[in-house]
């Protein structure tokens, strides 16, 4: 489940947030007919590209396109997994098959082995896929499919208004995809970590917190985003109505029942749990283990005990690293009064307010900027989308990481 995730937060962070696995297109404006080896790749790359944008809706709005799918969500079934795996081996035989390496560019030669390393990796871990975690307090299905709507899907007219409505009203289909799958997990028992559990919950109990899901006189996250981006809308009074009244009755009807489905489902999970342990408590978790270190590091010949005995000797190198700061400072106590201090010392942080979030926001903008004022000089390209700090959502700041990017 969490690997559907994934590749749901890939897509936004740039690299790819739910959706399928993305390539990105290293054609620019290929002829129509490639003559050269690496015009003949580059259109490869550029027909793997577009076919995963068509396939994508999620990708498609993330990418800024306004078609006929963008009232629609991604096919999150496991079938569809299954499927684009097959895209993907069919990928890399045509890659190794097709096109002649030896005849490409030393630049090309780059980005056929990244593509091919992509694709080998992604077949290779593909029968892992259950293994990554249904949820987690970083990957939480509850809430994916609102943050989308509130970051993602604009509504620049009427129609992007009935588009939001309509993947309201496909979220319920949309969450079963995900409660089948994190059960087809469960039924090979996989199942989070015990401690997974409480936040997953209070996130997704957060999303139906407000109008039009209780009488608390407080809209909801979903309703707020929806009203602030229709009332923007150069309509009528009565159109805004229409769309309201119809964005209202989805998020009462198929998203309410559809999260309610979700988070009883987890809660039935619950008892299934290994309890707080990694990997290592699940079926073949030893094999896994090995295969995330293979991902994950350049060194694959060594043991999990020897990649754990590098952890402890970083920890213990940034633990002197951390009293020679105490000692710079002044700090007289030992590193565990020291960290401490900082954790609570009103000095070391910006008032909990909302003026105080704001002052946060504003010192973080600055040192963007001072880095963007630079960073011509080292990247020859840079994406055209700027980067911007936000408040994370109230309804969860409470169960968010320090920080985290789309």
């Amino acid at each position: 489940m969490t690997a559907f995730l994934r590749r749901v937060a890939a897509m936004a962070c740039g690299a790819v947030m739910f959706g399928l696995a993305v390539t990105a297109s290293v054609a620019q404006d290929a002829p129509a007919t490639p003559a050269t080896e690496d015009e003949r790749l580059a259109a490869f790359f550029e027909e793997v590209f577009q076919r995963n944008v068509k396939d994508s809706p999620i990708l498609q709005s993330q990418l800024g396109m306004k078609g006929p799918d963008y009232g629609k969500w991604n096919d999150f079934s496991d079938a569809e997994a299954s499927r684009q795996n097959d895209l993907t081996q069919q990928d890399l035989d045509r890659l190794r098959g097709e096109f002649k390496y030896d005849a490409l560019s030393d630049g090309m030669k780059v980005s056929y082995k990244i593509f091919e390393l992509q694709q080998a990796t992604g077949v290779a871990n593909f029968k892992w896929r259950f293994h990554n975690y249904a949820f987690s307090t970083q990957t939480n299905p509850t809430t994916a499919l609102v943050t989308f709507m509130q970051n993602i899907h604009a509504i620049d007219d009427v129609s992007d208004a009935e588009a939001y409505i309509s993947r309201l009203e496909g979220s319920k289909p949309a969450t079963q995809q995900f409660i089948d799958v994190m059960n087809l997990a469960a039924s090979r028992g996989i199942v989070p970590t015990s401690f997974s559990f409480d936040p997953v919950l209070q996130d997704g109990r957060s999303v139906l917190s407000g109008t039009p899901f209780d009488d608390s006189g407080k809209d909801s996250a979903i309703l707020a985003d929806f009203r602030g981006k229709v009332e923007k809308l150069d309509a009528s009074v009565e159109e805004k109505k229409r769309l309201l009244d119809a964005g209202t009755a989805a998020m009462r009807g198929p998203m309410k029942e559809g999260l309610d489905a979700m988070l009883a489902n987890i809660q039935t999970l619950r008892g299934k749990s290994v309890g707080p342990h990694g990997v290592w408590k699940l079926p073949d978790g030893g094999d896994f283990y090995k295969a995330q270190i293979d991902f994950w590091t350049t060194e694959p010949t060594l043991g999990a005990d020897e990649i754990h005995r590098i952890g402890l000797a970083e920890v213990a190198r940034i633990r002197g690293e951390m009293e020679k700061i105490m000692q710079t400072v002044g700090f007289k106590g030992d590193l565990p009064a020291f960290f401490k201090h900082l954790r609570t010392d009103p000095a070391n942080f910006f008032p909990n307010t909302d003026e105080g979030r704001a002052a946060y926001l504003a010192q973080s903008k600055a040192y963007i900027d001072s880095i963007y004022a630079d960073v011509g000089k080292y990247f020859n390209v840079l994406p055209k989308a700027p980067l911007e700090v936000r408040r994370v959502e109230e309804w969860r700041e409470d169960t968010s990481p320090i920080a985290f990017y789309n």
